[in-house]
């Protein structure tokens, strides 16, 4: 299963079980939702709680009580998820030390360097947390019109079946019809 996989099938469980994902968030005091709260309000929570074990615990046992989902995916889409998130912090965290040791061979030589601050770090790590989420609300956006594409597929097939059916009923009269004449 690659990122994107594991993104969409942890997107659409969200999407599939928000009364559920709510009540886990307030109940553990992230956040005070409620169930008419937008699908973004809850997508920030649950990326920003990605690392949080207890969350990852009760979304585990949402999961354990037989709500809607593709696939056995919360571990698996969250660790998916964390890397995803980590690699982009991996490399910031990297980039910091080689620009600290940059800087401290520069200052050893005398000359003044340019170096990444907290608040840049708080920015790009925003930046990363804020991509995340425009792939949870492409998945939960894309589910959504699969769904309403299939919907809209299965009422189709059934006006055709029903046409079928008044077509021939009225076939079958017409015989009828035709035989009881003669």
């Amino acid at each position: 299963m690659n990122t994107n996989e594991a993104i969409y099938q942890y997107a659409t469980f969200v999407l599939k079980n928000k009364n559920e994902v709510i009540d886990l968030i307030n109940s553990q005091g992230l956040s005070s939702l409620t169930y008419s709260s937008p699908i973004d309000e809850v997508n920030k929570v649950v990326i920003d709680n990605l690392y949080n074990k207890r969350f990852i615990s009760g979304m585990d046992s949402i999961m354990k009580e037989g709500y809607e989902y593709l696939e056995p995916i919360t571990t698996v889409a969250i660790i998916v998820s964390v890397i995803t998130v980590g690699l982009g912090t991996a490399k910031i965290v990297t980039a910091n030390r080689n620009a600290r040791k940059i800087r401290a061979e520069l200052i050893r030589e005398g000359y003044r360097t340019q170096y990444l601050k907290q608040d840049e770090l708080n920015q790009i790590a925003f930046l990363e947390r804020e991509r995340l989420q425009d792939m949870f609300l492409d998945a939960q956006t894309d589910f959504l019109q699969r769904k309403e594409n299939a919907d809209a597929l299965e009422k189709e097939e059934k006006n055709k079946a029903m046409v079928m059916i008044v077509i021939l009923g009225m076939v079958s009269v017409i015989v009828v019809a035709g035989m009881v004449r003669k």
